[in-house]
């Protein structure tokens, strides 16, 4: 069996002198510990001579004290060097030197201290910035002599640039966070904006991504470099792109993120990169996180101005279309919608807005959701609000109707009647034809009930708000009547023209109604012609078949006598023509031309019978209170009899007395009707059944807004004075069931004002104590 030796063995000591055993002792454990070589003493003092040559070179000193003269020269460390590869002194050397870093932080600790307590005092980044130099300098002496264990395959400098980092970041102040970013911003600044002195000039370069990369804490200072660059993005969208809808304007964008921010980092993210085309693999993929955020800002600024971008649709379109790319790259579409949906709510969806604002809001949403996403699930998320509201307003079907009746509506639908005119299609027929090539499954988003047969054009949305077409027959066939009767020069072709391209839509069976009335108003045309062969008369009467036509306003106006003989003469000779039949005259339609013949002129206008009536009675008697002719006529509201007073007292023709009844002026007086009057003068274009269904309906608006009076007198009352607007704002504020338009208030505190409750002086209200 094999022994270890033993450095001092046992030796008789009675067999030599004390002297002799040292000796012995020694020469024997020196044996031992060079195991057999010779001249191994030697060799030890050399190793500690390399040694001590490595830890001068590689021992971390202070940059700011004067170097030392070194005590070898560059031949002599790389022998040092070699002479610990050989006993495997290089690693433990590597881990000396790696602890001597850590060990001398405190002399980078006190450069970084003073750089960034200066800054928190000035708030000058340009000193701040000298701090990445001297760091830059410490890494630099520091690790000067480190890359010679690269020879003997130790990475020295990657183990040197982690024990460096280590250090770096066990000492930075709370405040270095703050420092680094203002500086951030700083470098980032436009150089079109801002160009700093030459002696203190901080370079648009990556240098100093080049020093973080050198000091290897680009990993660490990452977040920080990626808010600042998400900042200067969003301050760049917030600075451009408010308002802007009629350009687009993420080109701009995405070039200045190319052109200024994307060299600004290049530094950091391909600093290392050989070629072109490795930059460009490189910058790939953070040019594709930093466009994501570009697109995210935009599409945030675009979906809190989606009302107004929709308003102004179609010059908004740009911005529609820069909306479309963002949602399509960020993915925010369920926000959209919420947002949306939220300021249709918020601004369109309340009784102050006029039906036809929310119709043409609604037409305008269609046509920018389309765009946005031709599939249709935003609209469908979008318009069910907007569908069941408009559902409860009372005039949504007369306001639809009358923008199919015409050619120029305020809808705006002209463009969709030319675009070609389609059969209206119904909701609920729309089912999925599988067996078209076109068809497409749902998307993912879409939610229950959302079917891609939908009705696509604007007229069935519109039609298919309800879920029959009964009511918009039944609207249309009144709104044809009214328009048939209002033509008085006998030019009917462009309402044929319009029925038939309602019948394309609607169809000829559900539009046989609207035939008749077409009929009756061309044989009426023939049947004037053809009484007139028998005698010259005044009257150009419009002959309809009642149980086809829309119920007729009717009122108990006795015409003077000379009217009824003329209508008596008229249906007499109808008869005649028409065995069978006759005529049942309505007094209140219908237009008179009349010439007025008095002392010092003539008028001539186009009044209504109930007009003719009154100015009639004028001719036996000049003066006649509203009650009087009231009486004479046999019309139970004296508001019509007022009305057409009025009418004749803006001409000239009448005077209002102190005690309200009117006087026949025959000499006219100054300011009033003074000029002869050469052309006819229209007075009022309506029929008598419009203007008291006006009338009508104004009173029974000013009683349902007389139960808020209370709540108007207070409010006058605690404010003093107040405008009409301010008035509305306070009650749909604050006023329980208020859901009246602004307009219903105008014509409630008009007659407030006639019956002595309120004065008004420049649109200002006050209440009368």
């Amino acid at each position: 069996m094999n022994k270890e030796p033993q450095l001092f063995p046992k030796m008789n000591h009675n067999e030599m002198s004390i002297e002799e055993s040292l000796r012995t002792n020694w020469q024997f454990s020196i044996e031992v510990l060079n195991g057999g070589r010779e001249d191994s003493a030697g060799i030890r003092l050399l190793e500690a001579r390399a040694w001590e040559i490595a830890c001068e070179a590689l021992k971390p000193r202070n940059i700011h004290l004067p170097a030392p003269p070194p005590s070898y020269d560059e031949r002599t460390l790389q022998q040092a060097f070699e002479m610990l590869k050989a006993p495997h002194k290089l690693r433990p050397l590597l881990q000396w030197f790696l602890d001597q870093i850590r060990n001398c932080r405190y002399m980078l600790q006190k450069d970084i201290l003073e750089f960034t307590r200066h800054w928190e005092e000035t708030m000058d980044v340009r000193h701040f910035r000298e701090l990445f130099n001297v760091l830059s300098e410490w890494f630099s002496v520091w690790g000067k002599e480190v890359l010679a264990f690269k020879k003997y395959d130790l990475d020295g400098h990657f183990a040197f640039q982690r024990a460096f980092r280590a250090s770096l970041l066990s000492i930075l102040p709370p405040s270095f966070s703050s420092a680094f970013t203002a500086l951030l911003k700083f470098t980032l600044v436009d150089s079109e904006s801002f160009t700093p002195p030459a002696s203190q000039s901080l370079s648009r370069s990556p240098l100093l991504f080049e020093q973080i990369n050198t000091f290897g804490v680009s990993e660490d200072f990452e977040n920080i470099i990626t808010n600042v660059l998400y900042e200067e993005i969003r301050v760049r969208v917030m600075d451009t792109c408010p308002g802007e809808w009629e350009e687009s304007m993420l080109p701009g964008l995405r070039e200045w993120f190319t052109q200024k921010a994307l060299p600004w980092i290049a530094g950091m993210y391909a600093s290392g990169a050989p070629n072109e085309e490795r930059l460009r693999a490189v910058l790939g993929p953070v040019t594709q996180k930093f466009d994501y955020h570009l697109c995210k800002m935009l599409c945030d600024l675009r979906t809190n101005e989606i009302f107004d971008i929709i308003v102004n649709y179609p010059n908004s379109m740009s911005a529609v279309l820069d909306l479309k790319e963002c949602l399509s790259r960020t993915d925010q579409r369920a926000k959209f919608v919420q947002a949306l949906r939220k300021f249709n709510t918020r601004r369109l969806l309340h009784h102050g807005a006029e039906t036809s604002n929310i119709l043409e809001q609604y037409i305008n949403t269609i046509r920018c959701l389309r765009l946005l996403d031709p599939a249709g699930v935003l609209l469908f998320s979008v318009a069910e609000p907007i569908r069941r509201y408009l559902r409860e307003r009372p005039d949504t079907i007369r306001c639809i109707v009358s923008n199919l009746a015409t050619d120029d509506g305020i809808l705006g639908l002209s463009d969709e009647k030319d675009s070609g005119i389609t059969p209206i299609r119904d909701a609920l027929e729309s089912a999925d034809d599988y067996s078209d090539p076109n068809w497409h499954p749902e998307p993912n988003d879409a939610e229950p009930g959302f079917r891609t047969s939908r009705p696509t054009d604007i007229i069935s949305i519109l039609v298919s708000i309800y879920d029959s077409r009964d009511l918009f027959i039944k609207e249309l066939q009144i709104l044809l009547g009214r328009r048939l009767l209002a033509i008085t020069d006998g030019d009917y072709y462009d309402e044929m023209r319009r029925l038939e391209q309602l019948k394309l839509r609607f169809g000829d069976t559900q539009l046989q109604v609207c035939e008749v009335m077409m009929k009756d108003i061309l044989n009426s045309v023939r049947t004037r012609e053809g009484i007139r062969e028998l005698g010259e008369t005044p009257l150009h009467p419009t002959v309809i078949s009642h149980l086809f036509w829309p119920e007729q306003a009717k009122t108990s106006l006795v015409l003077p006598l000379e009217m009824k003989v003329l209508q008596d003469d008229f249906a007499t000779k109808y008869s005649d023509r028409n065995p069978g039949k006759y005529l049942k005259w309505i007094p209140n339609l219908g237009t008179v031309e009349l010439k007025l013949e008095l002392a010092d002129r003539t008028v001539a206008a186009k009044v209504t019978p109930l007009q003719a009536a009154v100015i009639h009675h004028f001719s036996n008697q000049d003066t006649w209170t509203p009650q009087e002719l009231a009486d004479k006529l046999d019309i139970a509201e004296a508001l019509s009899i007022t009305s057409a007073l009025q009418a004749w007292e803006n001409l000239g023709v009448l005077e209002e007395m102190p005690d309200g009844s009117y006087f026949l002026l025959e000499t006219a007086r100054e300011g009033r009707g003074a000029k002869r009057y050469n052309k006819m003068v229209l007075i009022a274009p309506e029929t008598v059944g419009e203007v008291e269904a006006a009338e009508t309906a104004e009173r029974e608006q000013t009683e349902r807004m007389r139960v808020h009076w209370q709540f108007i007198k207070g409010m006058l009352n605690s404010f003093g004075k107040l405008t009409l607007e301010e008035i509305h704002g306070k009650l749909r504020f604050f006023a329980p069931d208020y859901d009246h338009t602004q307009e219903h208030l105008a014509i409630f505190m008009q007659s407030a004002l006639k019956e002595g409750l309120v004065e008004v002086h420049d649109g200002v209200w006050r209440a009368v104590r």
